[in-house]
């Protein structure tokens, strides 16, 4: 899946939505998000869209990477 954020963090620990959009909106299952090898959450798959809110995030530039588990 495709990672995307509207948002950028203003301050260290604000809140921030990464969205991940699954190419078929009938995918069902999770999506799990990773900063590194660290996990940041999993969230269900709604109409093709993961979505999970962070603020655990430190300053500086991140490899951010979503794993799919649901439909083949």
């Amino acid at each position: 899946p495709d990672i995307t954020s509207a948002e950028v963090a203003k301050s260290f620990g604000a809140d921030i939505i990464l969205t991940a959009n699954i190419i078929s909106n009938l995918a069902t299952g999770t999506v799990e998000f990773f900063d590194g090898a660290v996990s940041l959450g999993t969230a269900a798959i709604t109409a093709g869209t993961a979505t999970i809110t962070v603020s655990t995030l430190s300053a500086g530039a991140h490899a951010l990477t979503a794993v799919y588990s649901g439909d083949t």
